[in-house]
């Protein structure tokens, strides 16, 4: 499925507009609502998506109608059909029944014939609990921008899988007692939770008291 946007996310008065760079895909991805902002978010985060396009193919329908699905998501597993995904407010598809229907069905149609799955993801999925936070978060510690000693990594790695489950601080004491170098190893370890190296309960809000463990 070719990447290239079927169709232009233009300026509006009655949603927020915007771009994120996305590093999965290494350009520029447009967004038409908060929503799909907070979602692009989830998928960068996300080690199991490969890849993700934003508008991604026009689905014909009716009397030469057609719809356009918000994104296409791709997983690095081969067992996990691509998706085609549509992200919108529970008030949005409640007032708007109608409207949706003869789209979504169109999508659910296109995607049986062609081995893929379509979901309609909205305001629960996304903003439920501390999984969009720590993703935010998380994220800004996926690619560092310093340097840093690859051995810090195996000690806490070995730390982690000799006591788990631990907390952050915990890890944190017994690798080492001075403080200066506790930052150090802090970042490092966020690094690693980003890249999904350690894992935690990310329906939780991270903080130092945080448990984690190797899976």
């Amino acid at each position: 499925m070719s990447h290239k946007k079927v169709r232009e996310i233009g300026l509006s008065n009655l949603s927020l507009t915007g771009n994120i760079y996305s590093a999965k895909a290494n350009e520029i991805v447009n967004f038409e609502s908060s929503l799909e902002r907070d979602y692009i978010y989830l998928l960068e985060y996300d080690t199991k998506v490969y890849k993700y396009y934003e508008q991604p193919l026009k689905i014909y329908y009716g009397n030469n109608q057609y719809y356009v699905p918000d994104f296409f998501v791709k997983y690095h597993s081969k067992d996990v059909k691509s998706e085609l995904i549509e992200v919108k407010y529970l008030i949005d598809l409640a007032e708007n029944k109608e409207k949706y229907r003869p789209k979504f069905e169109a999508a659910q149609a296109f995607c049986s014939d062609n081995g893929l799955k379509f979901k309609i993801i909205t305001e629960e999925k996304i903003r439920n609990g501390y999984r969009l936070q720590n993703a935010k978060f998380l994220l800004g510690y996926r690619n560092p921008k310093v340097g840093f000693d690859d051995g810090f990594m195996t000690i806490l790695e070995k730390i982690i899988e000799n006591h788990q489950p631990i907390s952050i601080q915990e890890t944190l004491d017994l690798a080492i007692t001075c403080e200066e170098k506790k930052a150090e190893l802090l970042y490092v370890l966020l690094h690693m939770l980003s890249k999904r190296y350690i894992n935690f309960d990310e329906t939780t809000k991270l903080t130092m008291d945080t448990t984690i463990f190797l899976e």
